[in-house]
């Protein structure tokens, strides 16, 4: 009786194998997209985290020195005029520490001596770390002769 239904079982044993098999291919197959963007996605975040975050530190370097020839050689004349610069440089010197990856509390100091005097230490460790503050002939707003 098992043998007669041998060749039975073979053919149902087929037929599922001809009808599953497709359906879990066209599964996988739709799957396999979502795998890829999933590795794509981790990969950019692994890649974007380990970049450094922020502007580039040359545009932090010419903002700092622009915001300071104003603040030192040209000074505004009224004082909202030089709150406001003092506030933009402290910024920018900030953000110029962060990403140097100095230690500093500009932004946690109220006005006064104590944040003049966290400023000055900031600005002697950016050029500590070799970020010049001033260029030769900035003094006089036109470059320096050779």
């Amino acid at each position: 009786m098992v043998v007669a239904l041998q060749p039975l079982l073979d053919g149902a044993f087929w037929l599922v194998i001809i009808v599953v098999a497709p359906l879990g291919l066209l599964w996988v197959g739709l799957r396999i997209p979502k795998a890829v963007d999933a590795v794509r996605e981790r990969r950019a975040r692994r890649i974007a985290a380990s970049q450094p975050q922020g502007a580039p530190l040359e545009k932090l370097a010419a903002d700092l020195r622009r915001l300071r020839a104003e603040l030192v050689y040209r000074k505004p004349t009224t004082n909202v005029r030089l709150t406001a610069l003092v506030k933009a440089y402290d910024d920018v010197l900030e953000s110029m520490c962060a990403r140097l990856e100095l230690p500093v509390n500009l932004s946690e100091l109220p006005i006064g001596r104590d944040r003049d005097i966290e400023r000055m230490r900031a600005e002697a460790a950016v050029e500590q770390a070799g970020i010049p503050l001033e260029l030769p002939g900035d003094r006089y707003g036109r470059p320096a002769q050779p």
